[in-house]
């Protein structure tokens, strides 16, 4: 069963390959005829070079997938596993999105020569979701997903100035991941490993994650109470760490507003018209409505 399932796998993989196939030597024959051919006159020395690089943005993309794709044997010559399977999404989505977002571009410029302005904005569009989805997935723990996403970002971004930022912010936070997920085995290993503690609550500062470094400082403290770095960063991020829960709580009671107005907005109120007031004897609140 699993010699028919990495055969299946294998001949799935290959027909999206020759199809992805056609589908670049469709683009770059039509662009020839149609620019190279009848609009010959305009056809200059920027449009050879604008086809190079089109043929670097399919080239690239496809070689990965290939790479991917390619079917593992055993030593009798066995098939033992049919490829990665290309229909999945992640950095295998956004691979063939750059293929087909190129061919559709230069099918486009072939007549509107300006209009590859768009596969630079759409780029530079998905790179930065890929980058706040790894900025999510960082500040809720998940390392590992989070440079997945950073990795595609860094694939999607073209090397070019005005995607600088983003690959240098990405590149930053792989390394942080990275650092922070090495020190984490580490000290599964050994829990009472202050180096690690210490650079895993240095990564967890660059990531913003205030508490969770106040916790690898205090660890430091337990094990050695005379480690004054530590104690000096408790007290640096206790502060931010404080400003981080209001900032949070705010964002959270905002939502709560909104929510409560959405639905009271409905007959004809407002969460205004309510007014809470605490008893000073007891601490508790009582609600008063107020037109």
């Amino acid at each position: 069963m699993a010699n028919q399932g990495a055969k299946k796998r294998k001949e799935e993989n290959s027909r999206r390959l020759k199809n992805l196939l056609r589908f670049i030597i469709f683009s770059n024959v039509f662009y020839l005829v149609v620019r190279a051919g009848i609009f010959h006159s305009t056809f200059k020395w920027n449009h050879w070079l604008g086809f190079m690089l089109n043929l670097f943005a399919y080239v690239l993309p496809y070689q990965h997938l290939a790479m991917m794709a390619k079917p593992t044997y055993s030593e009798s010559g066995e098939l033992e596993d049919g490829g990665f399977d290309l229909t999945t999404d992640g950095v295998c989505g956004y691979l063939h999105d750059v293929i087909y977002i190129t061919g559709f571009v230069q099918l486009t410029t072939t007549i509107f020569e300006k209009f590859w302005y768009i596969y630079l904005v759409k780029a530079l569009v998905e790179a930065n979701d890929a980058k706040l989805d790894g900025n999510r997935l960082s500040g809720d723990g998940q390392y590992e997903e989070a440079l997945v996403r950073y990795e595609v970002a860094l694939q999607v971004a073209p090397e070019m100035p005005s995607s600088v930022e983003i690959r240098s912010i990405c590149h930053a936070n792989c390394a942080i991941c990275f650092f922070k997920l090495e020190c984490t085995k580490a000290l599964e290993l050994n829990p009472n490993y202050v180096k690690a503690l210490r650079r895993r609550g240095e990564a967890h500062e660059k990531l913003e994650h205030f508490e969770e470094a106040i916790a690898d400082m205090k660890k430091i403290l337990e094990l050695d109470q005379s480690d004054v770095q530590a104690r000096r960063t408790i007290q640096l991020l206790e502060p931010l760490a404080a400003e981080k829960r209001e900032k949070m709580k705010q964002e959270m009671i905002d939502k709560l507003k909104e929510m409560g107005n959405s639905v009271l907005g409905r007959f004809g109120m407002s969460i205004h018209n309510f007014k809470a007031v605490q008893d000073p004897n007891t601490g508790s609140y009582s609600i008063s409505f107020q037109r």
